[in-house]
């Protein structure tokens, strides 16, 4: 039970990638073949260099779970210690309010950097392959020119493109897969609107792909922030405030002593 409660969710979030960008590819057809021609190969640079950027979700599922668990340890080893009300509690709280809800933060710098890092390597790297090496997927002139004036927001869906990765991680690491699988289902309905309604010509096709990744990285983002790095910072507060309840407890046992 516990294993189709986690692969629900995940084979839903998957399928709906595959159905999003295959209404991407079929509204493309509808600009003629020069246009469908350009998109897949487009396309298949995206999901090349897009791969990168898939391991910042391993990363975040692998290394979170251990920082939050981590936290959750010394958090209860602090309220445990705290209700023994001795001198030495006051210590070793403070040691380790410094070192529960830092690591996360920490880690979510490490892991934030290297995605802007391989956001700016996919960016440039799939524009320099697009304006330098074009000629290798084909050598039809006009795909070669459609390419490099839709490039842009290849790129930029490919820059950031880690950072989605990075918050799915994140968000799959703390199973909040109902939020996940509630979002997707959204950002699918925008997108086959904006493609349908909004969407008049080639190039529209990859910015609706730019704003399905534009949107995907505020909504991963924000939950990430709000629920597990202010959620962390609360616990950090509630830990504090028990500490200093703690600290005057001793106070006035030894004023009364």
């Amino acid at each position: 039970i516990q294993l189709v409660k986690l692969a629900g969710p995940i084979f839903f979030v998957l399928i709906g990638k595959i159905l999003c960008y295959l209404g991407m590819t079929l509204r493309a057809t509808d600009f003629g073949l020069t246009e469908l021609a350009c998109h897949n190969i487009m396309m298949r640079i995206f999901t090349f260099f897009a791969t990168f950027g898939d391991s910042l979700s391993q990363a975040s599922q692998t290394f979170l779970p251990r920082v939050l668990v981590k936290n959750k340890t010394n958090n209860s080893d602090v309220t445990t210690t705290t209700a023994n009300n001795n001198n030495n509690n006051s210590k070793g709280s403070n040691n380790n309010k410094k070192n529960t809800n830092g690591g996360l933060i920490q880690l979510t710098k490490r892991l934030a950097i290297l995605s802007a890092a391989v956001g700016l390597l996919d960016w440039s790297a799939s524009n320099f392959v697009v304006h330098r090496f074009g000629t290798y997927f084909t050598e039809e002139a006009s795909i070669l020119a459609l390419m490099k004036q839709h490039s842009f927001f290849m790129s930029l869906s490919l820059f950031v493109y880690p950072f989605i990765m990075l918050f799915e991680g994140a968000i799959i690491a703390t199973r909040d897969l109902g939020f996940l699988v509630g979002t997707y289902a959204l950002t699918m309905g925008i997108l086959f609107g904006q493609l349908w309604f909004g969407t008049n010509s080639f190039g529209g096709v990859w910015r609706a792909i730019f704003c399905f990744q534009a949107l995907r990285t505020v909504q991963f983002g924000f939950r990430f922030v709000s629920k597990t790095l202010r959620g962390n910072s609360e616990e950090e507060k509630k830990k504090k405030a028990i500490n200093i309840n703690g600290m005057q407890v001793d106070k006035v046992s030894t004023n009364g002593a």
